[in-house]
């Protein structure tokens, strides 16, 4: 279907294609168009911080979800957010009326250059109708009519934050590898939040652990946490639990708390805005979650993270991260990794990743950490 509309496109369109290298010192404005929800909008931080690194006194414009909006506003890598619908935008034909108007939303001022860096031709085609000199984006799902700077993907890169790295190398952009690494901030105001909160609880002179057990595709949600949580508390002196709870998780949270209400640790149930979220998270001592946002964000805050792979893989999706990242995963599966909404193999990818193991290797790090006066000498596994 996808190569039928783009042989008509290319009738149809023609963007002029530009050979001449990006001057950045003569760019000052420039659009960014990534629709990203939690896990990606933490993995853009690196590449909008290269942006800005190269041109140093640009105007950034955003175009995005709401989430990453609320997600990046307080990091200083964007100088305006323009928030689009992507329920609207992925129905081209029943919602033109809206893609129109996104775009004298974003056309209100002129850009030098424009750049979708996921390759999707939705938001190419969006990018089309904005008033940019340049437009560039990769050629993952055609779309080349409509850019002036087409970039092909590289075969040899696999992870999502190296590809959209790779793109602006290819445009000329200069980066070390410290830049790669996807970082959030904590403001002032969020620090005292989260000491605030700790305080309230009592919690301040314990080892905390943060626990998200729900995931927003059903397939990513590994089922023990409980049992995981009830060996950690056994065997772990002086500990608190954050469990924290998104939209339609609170069945597994439950059950969660009362495992946590069984050992006699100390669990406190989270159920708060994004905002309050990075806040708290970024005080955690580790965060153990599955295939989701909470792992990004907590690698970006610069927590130690043990991450719960389903149907991923995790060279492709990890927290990207230069140390702290630990997941749990079977690689000899012939049918990973997948995309589909349903399981013919009864998660078999979940149900591989032993309680034990999560177990030992948290313990095993705490070891090497000399959090040894937090762990009891009995083996509760």
């Amino acid at each position: 279907m996808l190569p039928a509309i783009n042989a008509v496109l290319r009738v149809l369109f023609h963007e002029k294609k530009c050979m001449t290298p990006l001057d950045f010192q003569k760019v000052k404005r420039v659009l960014v168009i990534d629709y990203a929800l939690l896990g990606d909008s933490v993995m853009s931080t690196s590449f909008l911080r290269i942006i800005k690194k190269n041109i140093p006194n640009v105007h950034l414009t955003l175009a995005c979800s709401r989430l990453e909006k609320e997600v990046l506003e307080e990091q200083g890598i964007a100088d305006e957010f323009i928030t689009i619908q992507m329920e609207r935008l992925a129905k081209a034909v029943k919602n033109y009326r809206y893609i129109k108007k996104a775009a004298r939303k974003i056309n209100r001022q002129q850009y030098d250059i424009a750049i979708e860096p996921r390759g999707d031709i939705r938001f190419i085609y969006l990018m089309h109708l904005c008033n940019a000199e340049r437009k560039i984006s990769y050629t993952y799902t055609g779309g080349e009519c409509f850019l002036t700077d087409a970039i092909t993907p590289s075969d040899t890169v696999t992870h999502l934050v190296e590809d959209k790295l790779y793109l602006l190398k290819k445009i000329g952009m200069r980066f070390e590898k410290k830049d790669m690494f996807p970082k959030l901030c904590q403001t002032e105001e969020g620090k005292a939040y989260a000491r605030n909160f700790i305080s309230e609880h009592g919690i301040n002179e314990t080892f905390i652990i943060g626990i998200h057990p729900g995931a927003s595709l059903a397939l990513r949600n590994w089922k023990h946490y409980p049992e995981l949580l009830r060996l950690l508390g056994r065997k772990l002196t002086d500990v608190s639990f954050l469990v924290f709870e998104g939209p339609g998780e609170q069945e597994i949270v439950s059950q969660v708390m009362e495992a946590a209400e069984k050992t006699g640790a100390k669990a406190i149930r989270v159920k708060k805005g994004i905002k309050e979220y990075i806040h708290l998270a970024g005080f955690c001592d580790i965060m153990v979650c599955n295939d989701s946002g909470a792992g990004h964000l907590a690698a970006a805050l610069g927590v130690k993270v043990y991450v719960i792979f389903g149907p991923g893989l995790p060279k492709e999706v990890r927290p990207y991260s230069d140390s702290g990242v630990y997941c749990f995963s079977n690689h000899e599966l012939s049918c990973k990794p997948c995309r589909a909404r349903t399981c013919r193999h009864n998660g078999a990818c979940l149900e591989s990743v032993k309680t034990e193991d999560v177990f030992r290797k948290i313990i095993a790090t705490m070891k090497n950490d000399r959090m040894e006066g937090n762990i009891n000498g009995e083996d509760s596994a």
